[in-house]
């Protein structure tokens, strides 16, 4: 326990989003561990008194909004927010942070160029949620390289977050200047892999130091739990084969619904058993599965025992997402000893100890062979679900993420 190493982090929610989750679950167990936390965001959710609005009030968001609506439509992102005034006037800047720890910071409420000021008050640590750090737009570049190289020309100019004019060289460059003033100042981790081994070949960030920190859950929490009860509880079939799916947006193109419905149809061509398909998300999920697949939509869910309780019923978690970082859901699924299928994009492949916990596919076809083969061999399954819980406490327990944030923090707080 350290009570003298205070930690305020920056993000675009406390509890919205896959990111601000993460972070918020980081936050209540450095709280827990005895070390200082709080919450700077631009949208608050939760009623906590340790979650401070970054532009008070309930809709103080929405100015923010706005200018980055006007700023989009002249090409410049992440420019000019009123957010900027209220952060150099935070009091928790003073001296009771000890280290910064900013998130997702492309969201409407968080101007980049504000990053020097912080730096003069605190270190930075930049725990990494994508690639948007090292583009000069978007978040997943997908096949695209131009981030190698200083973008410019872009080829998906409407992916998230979304320009209406091609201002990526320009927008690059700004990024290099604002770096090039961060320097021996800042710190940045990666939750995956994929996303370090980006971090240290970005020609914008390659000279800084970065560290593989996974993303973590409470594994007293996320757990194994009687299927057939658990079952019950939600009205499925115990003798069905459940596929659960899930996202904070079902209808998001980045997650692969589309071809994930496409796999079910080809599964359940190909097998004889029941089929049930558990989604859990929200937005609207307008792709149609067959008449003899049952669906079942639980919606959203903001609960982690409840959400403990989908991953309980399912014989497997499947993730076709087309780009993605280290996903939550992952690391919830193996926590709770369901074995896991996913498509290898970024850093999925680092939650799956393939054909022992579960496996990485290159395609579809890959996808619809591991499902058959996992879900016709019960000996298998059951063996894949032992592991998966090992897998998650060797690898992303929460008290393991704890400490090393505590000991990243310490050493360059120390320098």
């Amino acid at each position: 326990m350290n009570d003298q190493l205070n930690f305020l982090h920056i993000n675009a929610s406390d509890i919205r989003w896959g990111a601000s989750l993460s972070a918020y679950r980081l936050h209540k167990a450095l709280l827990e561990s005895g070390y200082g936390s709080h919450i700077y965001c631009g949208l608050k959710e939760s009623s906590g008194r340790d979650v401070t609005s970054i532009v008070p009030g309930r809709y103080g968001y929405i100015p923010n909004a706005l200018v980055g609506k006007f700023f989009n439509l002249l090409g410049l992102q992440s420019f000019g927010y009123p957010s900027s005034f209220f952060i150099k006037n935070f009091a928790l800047f003073g001296e009771w942070a000890d280290i910064t720890v900013i998130k997702n910071i492309h969201w409407w409420y968080f101007s980049m160029d504000v990053l020097p000021w912080i730096s003069e008050k605190t270190p930075i640590i930049w725990r990494l949620t994508d690639m948007w750090p090292f583009t000069g737009h978007c978040a997943f570049s997908y096949e695209c390289a131009r981030w190698q190289t200083g973008c410019g020309n872009c080829p998906n100019l409407s992916d998230y977050p979304g320009l209406y004019i091609d201002t990526t060289n320009f927008l690059f460059k700004r990024k290099k200047k604002i770096f090039e003033s961060l320097k021996g100042k800042l710190t940045f981790v990666a939750p995956s892999n994929w996303l370090k081994n980006i971090t240290e070949n970005s020609p914008l960030t390659k000279d800084f130091p970065c560290e593989y920190i996974p993303t973590a859950v409470d594994l007293a929490v996320f757990k194994p739990i009687d299927k057939s009860t658990a079952r019950h509880v939600l009205g499925i079939n115990e003798e069905d084969k459940v596929i659960m799916f899930s996202s904070f947006k079902l209808s998001e193109k980045r997650k692969g619904g589309l071809e994930f419905v496409e796999v079910i149809k080809s599964l359940s061509e190909q097998t004889d058993f029941p089929i049930t398909v558990l989604l859990v998300g929200g937005g609207d999920f307008s792709f149609s599965f067959p008449p003899n697949i049952k669906v079942v939509k639980v919606g959203f869910i903001g609960d982690d025992r409840l959400l403990s309780l989908c991953y309980g019923v399912s014989d497997v978690y499947l993730s076709m997402s087309k780009a993605d970082n280290l996903p939550n859901t992952l690391i919830e699924a193996l926590a709770c000893g369901t074995p896991i299928i996913t498509l290898d994009s970024g850093g999925c492949r680092d939650a799956v100890v393939s054909e022992e916990t579960g496996y990485v596919a290159s395609n579809s076809q890959e996808v619809i062979a591991s499902l058959k083969e996992l879900l016709t061999d019960n000996s298998k399954s059951t063996d894949f679900s032992k592991r998966s819980r090992t897998l998650a406490q060797k690898r992303f327990s929460m008290e393991a993420q704890v400490e090393s944030y505590a000991a990243l923090a310490q050493k360059i707080k120390g320098n």
